[in-house]
């Protein structure tokens, strides 16, 4: 697609369909696969904000599969795509395909500067908003100087995607650029898209600090009860 927002109304497309996965992977994820083993040198070629979907259906047997292929195919036949849709049976060729899927955060650690640390958070929207929420995401990021190294990719199809970049705590500038960026990211999920700030991932120290502004009431009730 040409853009992160135009895969994910796709998403929004297959979620009603016999899909078992649709991975997204945004421009900055494809750049960091370019040029590795069984990436198609297609890639290197695309435009700025160009996104991928990796789409999975599964069946009991080849008549339902070559169904629910066609069924996902219809869903997105009238949709601008930058590259026609494929589908393959191939067990070597779609496992070249999550091989690609699945390096996104080693990449990112390969390329990431001497002293940074690469730090991974999972958010999740709701799928019929998925796309002004992505879009949202990537404009705060940009906003806070993340746009260049941050990638985002995830689960697509439940609304649950993750972001990766490189940070460096040695700089008290760059921690505090962090911690705005942390704010604005939070704030824009719960608020703006009724989210969640942790849908896979546990949710550890990094998100002590806004259990209030996801919970609230629900959390001061649990820690009465606890007390």
């Amino acid at each position: 697609f040409a853009d992160i927002g135009a895969a994910c109304e796709a998403v929004a497309l297959l979620k009603p369909l016999a899909v078992d996965a649709v991975e997204l992977i945004d421009r900055a994820g494809l750049r960091a696969v370019t040029g590795k083993e069984g990436v198609p040198e297609s890639l290197a070629t695309l435009g700025p904000g160009a996104t991928a979907l990796l789409i999975e259906v599964r069946a009991e047997d080849q008549a339902g599969l070559m169904a629910r292929i066609e069924a996902a195919d219809q869903a997105l036949a009238r949709l601008p795509l930058l590259s026609p849709l494929s589908f393959s049976t191939d067990p070597e060729a779609c496992a070249r395909l999550w091989t690609i899927r699945k390096g996104l955060f080693p990449s990112v650690g390969a390329m990431r500067r001497v002293g940074t640390t690469v730090l991974i958070e999972d958010v999740a929207f709701p799928v019929p908003r998925l796309a002004e929420a992505t879009v949202r995401l990537q404009e705060i990021l940009a906003a806070h100087g993340y746009g260049g190294e941050a990638i985002i990719f995830g689960h697509a199809l439940e609304g649950n995607l993750h972001f990766v970049f490189p940070q460096d705590f040695n700089d008290p500038a760059e921690v505090q650029r962090y911690a705005d960026m942390m704010d604005a990211v939070c704030i824009m999920v719960v608020e703006e898209f009724d989210g969640a700030l942790k849908a896979e991932h546990g949710t550890g120290r990094n998100m002590a600090p806004y259990v209030d502004l996801e919970w609230r009431a629900q959390a001061l009730d649990l820690m009465r009860r606890i007390k």
